[in-house]
């Protein structure tokens, strides 16, 4: 299973191909951020900025695409990149809010009285961030099959949930995703050929979770290939 899954993005021509966009986008995420870092607050921060946030769209719009085994164009990334960008928002930023509010709150009281609401608000977070992030690729999955987001919400997605197909291939995919981020990072904290290295890296390690998570999506619902419209 692991395997197949690391041999996809260099042995499969769609893999390569998301590939190479994966790690195309990442390097321009980590160019855009820098720059508009350097040039803040001047305003033309924005335009760096702008161009960090094509460079997400592109990148969530090419893993949807790897989800579903679907091949990917320019229009269907931003469409689809969008959507993800969209629905991870949405999913994530609860539990990020929830967080938030909990260290923000413990540092400002008497660290006496505030280790037991921090304690209980950490692990509520942690444990919805969790919840949220495995159903993230199956409602991904969902609404870049469909071709609208609405249909992350249909019981089939709840379903896969629920399956232990899904769930191993998740458990796969999760580790290559946050080890693909770390790798990100590398390449936004690096300008030299460390950075591009480590572009490479995160790509290829994107690619190969969103390709666990998509396979067991696609056991789970008994699907092989998109019939997105």
């Amino acid at each position: 299973m692991i395997a197949d899954v690391l041999r996809y993005p260099v042995v499969d021509p769609g893999g390569r191909t998301a590939l190479l966009w994966s790690a195309g986008a990442v390097l321009a995420l980590a160019v855009g951020r820098r720059y508009a870092g350097a040039l803040a607050p001047d305003a033309l921060a924005v335009v760096p900025a702008a161009f960090a946030v094509v460079a997400v769209v592109a990148l969530l719009g090419t893993l949807s695409a790897v989800l579903v085994a679907a091949p990917s164009t320019p229009r269907s990334s931003v469409r689809d990149g969008a959507a993800a960008l969209a629905l991870s928002v949405a999913l994530l930023a609860p539990p990020a809010a929830l967080l938030a509010v909990t260290v923000s709150t413990a540092g400002g009281g008497d660290p006496r009285t505030a280790a037991l609401p921090f304690l209980v608000g950490s692990t509520a977070a942690t444990l919805l961030f969790g919840a949220c992030a495995y159903a993230l690729p199956a409602a991904l999955a969902a609404a870049t099959r469909a071709g609208r987001l609405r249909a992350a919400l249909d019981g089939a997605v709840v379903a896969t949930l629920a399956d232990a197909r899904y769930f191993l291939r998740w458990v796969v995919g999760f580790a290559l995703a946050v080890a693909g981020a770390g790798l990100a990072g590398v390449t936004a904290r690096s300008g030299d050929a460390t950075g591009l290295l480590a572009a490479a890296g995160a790509g290829y390690l994107l690619v190969a979770g969103a390709r666990s998570a998509g396979v067991g999506y696609a056991r789970a619902t008994g699907t092989k290939t998109s019939d997105r419209p």
